[in-house]
């Protein structure tokens, strides 16, 4: 296997990993990063496309991780602190790989069932446990509307681990245009209110689904709210006013899942 050890911050592939930590150029350049031999080995099992691999000077054995992944590309080496520049953890991970995002329209096509919908959620940990969480539930694409955090961002990808490449992620630009893609789709549009019509395990919840889970301080938008085919509560304790997002969108998706299995 060909090694390359890079020890100058000028030179062109680094330039453009650390590029990969922007989102203008994870978008641009259709690629994202992935850290750590677990992730890594997860993700190429989920048929992920590992295009480079990358490890520390001070990762002990780069080649065997590379032979466990099946990879027969270039491997690089970069110092201690360029690769410390490069990753995005705190836990002494050693190698990354750059992947390949995957073709969102493609995959939305191949399954059909029910829909998780993110509107501007922004905390990177609830992104990454929706995703894992809308897989668990056997939902079988996420939509995200602008204003939510990416979902190949280094923390949501540690988080949604490969969830994020065997779930259909497909972002939509606003709540009208989303509407319209989940009518296409025959979902019943679904939202958790304080005020709901009934509680949740008292609706009917067997037709296809797109469950919509809001912004965590702001909830649910207007247009959502004003279009929902379906609203219920999730009953709490008197001293509790809200539950976490992907905690209140886990709670939904377990009893679709339960009903519809019925």
């Amino acid at each position: 296997m060909k090694k390359t050890e890079i020890i100058s911050k000028e030179n062109n592939n680094y330039k453009n990993w650390t590029k990969l930590l922007q989102k203008k150029y994870r978008d641009s350049q259709g690629l994202f990063i992935i850290e750590g031999p677990v992730l890594l080995k997860d993700a190429v099992r989920s048929n992920g496309e590992l295009l480079e691999l990358v490890a520390s000077a001070e990762e002990e054995n780069p080649e065997e991780i590379a032979k466990e992944l099946n990879y027969r590309g270039e491997l690089y080496i970069l110092s201690p602190q360029l690769f410390k520049n490069l990753s995005q953890t705190e836990n002494g991970r050693s190698i990354l790989g750059i992947f390949r995002k995957p073709n969102e329209h493609l995959l939305s096509k191949e399954k059909e069932g029910n829909i998780l919908v993110l509107d501007r959620i922004q905390d990177p940990g609830n992104m990454g446990t929706l995703i894992r969480t809308a897989e668990g539930a056997g939902f079988t694409e996420i939509v995200t509307i602008k204003g939510t955090v990416d979902p190949f961002s280094p923390k949501v990808v540690r988080s949604a681990a490969g969830s994020l490449l065997r779930m259909p992620i497909v972002q939509l630009e606003d709540a009208k245009e989303t509407i319209d893609y989940l009518k296409n789709k025959s979902k019943e549009i679904l939202v958790t209110l304080m005020d709901g019509d009934e509680i949740y395990w008292n609706r009917n919840l067997k037709n296809p689904i797109a469950l919509v889970i809001g912004n965590e301080g702001q909830g649910v938008g207007e247009d959502f709210i004003k279009l929902a085919d379906i609203k219920v509560r999730i009953p709490m304790t008197e001293n509790i006013e809200s539950l976490n997002a992907a905690m209140a969108a886990g709670i939904i998706m377990y009893e679709v899942m339960r009903q519809q299995s019925n």
